[in-house]
Formats: C-alpha cells, sequence, structure tokens
C-alpha cells in the first residue's frame, strides 16, 4: 500500500471510531417541564457573531402547554418578530417587521429557541446516529444540551439556574445568542 491509501485508511478509521464513541457517551434526557406548564418571562438577548455583537434586545416569551410564543423587540421596544414554536419544530410567523426583510434572524431564532426550550433527545433534530449524536447533562450549577458531529459541535445549549441566564452557540456560523432573565413577567 502506498502512503496515501494508508493515511486515508487510517482517517476513515479514526472517523468510524470517533462516531461510534460519541454515541456511546450519550446521557439520560434532561426533563424540562417548563413547558408544561404556562409562564411569561422577559429577557434581555444578545446575538453575536464572530466576537462581534449584532443584535441587542429584548425577548418576550410565554409558555402554554406544548408550544412557546415569542416576540423580539429591539432596545426601544418595537417588536420586530413574533411567532410561536410548538413541541414538534413548527413555527408560524405572526408578525415581521419589513426591516428585517431577508434576514437569517427569524429562521436562527426560531431554531435556537426550539432548542433552548424544548430539551427531550426524542424532540430534537439532532438524533443519534452513526455520526451524529446528541448529548444532555445536568447538575445543580449547570443543564447543557448539544449536538455533536463526531468530535465537532454543531450546536450547544448552556443554561445556568443561578443566574438564569442562557448560552446557545453553532460554532460553525460563529453564532452565539445569551439569554438573560430579567423578570418572570406574571408578577
Amino acid at each position: 500500500m502506498t502512503l496515501l491509501t494508508k493515511s486515508v485508511s487510517w482517517l476513515i478509521l479514526t472517523c468510524l471510531i470517533l462516531g461510534l464513541t460519541g454515541c456511546a457517551t450519550q446521557q439520560s434526557p434532561v426533563t424540562d417541564t417548563t413547558l408544561n406548564q404556562n409562564f411569561s418571562f422577559l429577557y434581555s438577548i444578545q446575538i453575536s457573531q464572530k466576537k462581534k455583537i449584532r443584535f441587542s434586545g429584548i425577548l418576550a416569551t410565554r409558555g402554554k402547554g406544548k408550544s412557546l410564543s415569542y416576540a423580539l423587540l429591539d432596545p426601544t421596544g418595537i417588536t420586530l418578530l413574533s411567532a410561536t414554536i410548538t413541541e414538534d419544530a413548527r413555527s408560524s410567523t405572526k408578525y415581521m417587521a419589513a426591516k428585517l426583510g431577508e434576514s437569517p434572524l427569524p429562521e436562527l431564532l426560531t431554531s435556537s429557541l426550539y432548542r433552548i426550550f424544548f430539551s427531550q433527545s426524542s424532540q430534537m433534530k439532532c438524533k443519534q446516529g452513526l455520526f451524529s449524536f446528541s448529548v444532555e447533562s445536568k447538575t445543580e450549577q449547570e443543564k447543557m444540551r448539544a449536538c455533536r458531529a463526531g468530535p465537532f459541535p454543531w450546536w450547544s445549549v448552556h443554561g445556568s439556574p443561578v443566574s438564569e441566564s442562557v448560552l446557545y452557540s453553532q460554532p460553525w456560523l460563529g453564532v452565539k445568542i445569551k439569554l438573560v432573565r430579567i423578570t418572570d413577567a406574571n408578577n
């Protein structure tokens, strides 16, 4: 065998082993009961890409049954986007400001909020396979969900009950969304 053939064989074998061992690390699902209750929260939201802040504003959320309604507001309180996401990942836009136009923001926000608030493994679009798998863990300090392809993360969600904050990231796009709870809108 030539050196090139040996290198390609070694690379394929390594990828297979990483894919198979990655599936073995899956932990039991985190149960997120918040969507089975009615709730309303306000969050400050900051969206950054490649360490540059692209948007800061307010996110109003309302959970009712097995759906999540949200409204994205700019810093002055003007509604830019209003939509609903269901447990089965369907979304419907109620309002979108004209200035969002062809922006990828509505789709990005919908997919990230789905991954943040709907946490069951069976519901996530990243299902366990040969090269992709989901990982979930929970401690007193942090709650984490992630979708990985072998050793590479597609996306992750890190939540802290202590600081009432959530950090969503898609490393391959350089996108991070930080939510910090401002208040419980029910009070």
